[in-house]
């Protein structure tokens, strides 16, 4: 779990970096607010990916003994893993774009 702990440190420092911007007068227009809310959107979104990796496994290995309603549970999933992991990408490269110059 130590994974997870550091990640959500992560989180928690990132959470009260936009704090700290915002107490100092700046707005969710101003460039370094975005810069810190898109890091820690990515940062929530590795987090929620990580449980669902998780969670994931845990079904696996322990098995729910369902048949039909698993299978719709994993397709449910599987379309929401797909759009999360399409949000991250989007993200990942709004951060790359705004640390390379932004043109």
């Amino acid at each position: 779990m130590d994974g997870v702990e550091t990640l959500n440190d992560k989180i928690a420092s990132q959470a009260a970096l936009v704090k700290g911007l915002k107490a100092d007068g700046k707005t969710n227009q101003d460039e370094e607010v975005k810069a810190a809310v898109t890091i820690l959107k990515a940062l929530k979104a590795e987090l929620e990916e990580g449980e669902i990796r998780t969670e994931t496994t845990r079904e696996a290995i322990l098995g729910d003994g369902g048949g039909e309603e698993k299978k719709k549970k994993t397709q449910k999933k599987g379309g929401r893993r797909r759009r999360r992991e399409k949000e991250r990408r989007r993200r990942r490269r709004a951060v790359v774009w705004f640390f390379s110059g932004g043109s």
